[in-house]
């Protein structure tokens, strides 16, 4: 750059024709600078919000935030893993999730390392946590079940699972946010779609204190048709991905929230476009673009977006989830470990200089001093 004896500095913004749209994809507008090098000739860089990093800035984060992602969630493993190793993770005092991200949430809200949380995530038994019917006799069960329950697996198995999770840590069943928070005060709070208000709600120590955490999770978890909604007095609660998947505004004021999102390699990097080659994955594709519109258009829509990363002290971190489904339950352990180290990674380019997402102001008011430095040099 001290080369450059005079800048000429155009910015052209080139809006989607519909602005909501391109607004609800998360990507801004997009800008075309046009500098002269110290030759003469123009030299023309176009670049994407979602693209563009710029540094960690020190601030430690007292509150993280995990969007759902079904099996996709081992990348949190990877995740959580770096930010230890930075000493980071005994800082956070709240923690908030939707879905697979609530599991993780609710996990180091009871003190799970990350060496512990990787050791569950890989060794979670996601087939048997869909526990529909077998056999036989099996399908004609699920359609009845699917009728009278609304949700083919009966959730239980989940149910327990998480329970005895919860139980290795503080040693007492069925343990209530309320209990959790008087046990070692972490603030949990866990998103959920209710459909009775047709609402996202949060499930916290503030709203329902005698809730069980572990039911509250498996609420969280509750897939549409998949799982059997969990009733809780009058409300009828299923996965907080159907209307805010990224719960960014979970902790609303605090000094510094860390979010997680989720991106399939397409989505991440561009890559070519794959057809569906069965009704697993056929499933995995459809309720994954149900879950990303209901991401663009809830409840943290606003916040999401990319001109709002850091508005109201929240930092996202993508990781890229690569060719993993929402119900990939039979992963393969080099898709696992795959997922973990992209976990690891994506946290370590935001720690690292110039790695942290900004948005298309932040990148005018940067190109703005780089281009006065450069006239004053």
């Amino acid at each position: 750059k001290n080369s450059l004896a005079r800048v000429n500095f155009v910015i052209s913004m080139t809006m989607d024709s519909d602005a909501s749209s391109s607004r609800s994809h998360g990507l801004g507008s997009t800008l075309t600078l046009d500098l002269l090098n110290h030759d003469g000739e123009e030299e023309m860089v176009t670049a994407v919000p979602r693209q563009l990093t710029l540094r960690f800035d020190g601030v430690r984060p007292d509150t993280l935030i995990f969007e759902g992602g079904g099996t996709k969630g081992v990348v949190y493993a990877g995740a959580v893993k770096r930010l230890e190793e930075e000493g980071m993770i005994q800082e956070v005092k709240n923690l908030a999730g939707t879905s697979a991200g609530a599991l993780t949430a609710a996990l180091l809200a009871f003190g799970y390392t990350a060496e512990e949380l990787e050791g569950v995530l890989r060794a979670a038994p996601w087939t048997q946590l869909l526990d529909y019917s077998k056999g036989p006799c099996g399908f004609c069960f699920n359609i009845k079940r699917l009728f009278t329950d609304f949700g083919v697996c009966t959730g239980d198995y989940l149910l327990n699972f998480l329970d005895d999770l919860f139980f290795r840590k503080c040693g007492r069943r069925n343990t209530t946010f309320q209990e959790l928070y008087d046990w070692n005060g972490k603030e949990l709070r866990v998103g959920v779609s209710n459909l009775v208000t047709k609402r996202f709600e949060f499930l916290d120590r503030h709203r329902s204190p005698r809730m069980p955490v572990c039911l509250a999770a498996r609420a969280s978890s509750s897939i549409p048709i998949v799982f059997k909604p969990v009733r809780w007095h009058k409300a009828l609660f299923v996965d907080g991905a159907l209307e805010g998947n990224l719960p960014t505004n979970a902790f609303a004021g605090c000094a510094r929230s860390l979010a997680f999102h989720l991106q399939s390699s397409e989505e991440y990097d561009g890559e070519s476009h794959s057809m569906p080659d069965n009704f697993t994955s056929y499933m995995g594709v459809a309720m994954g673009m149900l879950y990303n519109a209901a991401q663009r258009h809830g409840v943290d829509a606003s916040t999401y977006s990319a001109e709002h990363e850091r508005e109201g002290g929240t930092d996202i971190v993508r990781i890229n989830t690569h060719s993993a489904k929402l119900l990939d339950t039979r992963m393969s352990q080099d898709a696992v470990d795959t997922l973990v180290r992209s976990g690891y990674n994506a946290v370590s380019r935001y720690l690292s200089p110039n790695t942290r997402p900004v948005s298309s102001s932040n990148l005018l008011a940067t190109s703005t001093m780089l281009v006065s430095s450069a006239e004053v040099s």
